[in-house]
């Protein structure tokens, strides 16, 4: 358990860091600048966290994204001062790696991908409406460094995502 928090904290950093003008989404995985797991990210709003957990593989069918937002909404409510706030995995286990639910190139057999962005829609509205997004891959043997750091350069210029977790069932 000792190890899991420093790595959390690395994550959170990493994630707050890349909100900055050092690093652009599209730019390499080897250039992510390095981020100590002291730095503490400045943009995550303190307070309770009251939401949901989304995967493609949840509801026999995708509502869309103003149907999150509200479920996000309608759970926060519930509890006094929640903001409302939900895990989002974009990467689901599959085989022996990971299925990202969005466009990405990358050479790692073990990561695949969609064409189509499943998670921009969803993310653009979860800014407007404040709700607060940790976003998740499931890695199987996949390169969890590669999966963050794909990740990463493709949602950290959204306000709305405030961490980043790795499922490892």
């Amino acid at each position: 358990m000792k190890k899991i928090l420093p790595l959390c904290l690395c994550l959170l950093a990493s994630c707050a860091s890349m909100h900055t003008a050092e690093h652009s989404p599209g730019t390499p995985a080897d250039e992510t600048p390095a981020v100590s797991p002291t730095d503490a990210p400045a943009s995550v709003p303190g307070g309770l966290g009251a939401g949901f957990r989304f995967s493609t593989y949840g509801p026999p069918s995708n509502p869309g994204p103003a149907y999150w937002a509200s479920v996000g909404e309608q759970m926060a409510a519930r509890f006094p001062n929640a903001h409302p706030e939900a895990i989002w995995i974009v990467g689901n286990f599959t085989g022996k790696g990971t299925f990202l639910s969005f466009p990405v190139e990358t050479k790692d057999p073990l990561i695949t991908k969609t064409y189509v962005d499943m998670n921009e829609a969803a993310l653009n509205l979860f800014d407007e409406h404040g709700v607060r997004i940790w976003l998740q891959v499931e890695p199987g043997n996949a390169d969890v460094v590669t999966l963050i750091h794909l990740t990463l350069s493709q949602y950290s210029h959204h306000p709305c995502v405030i961490g980043f977790g790795v499922n490892v069932e």
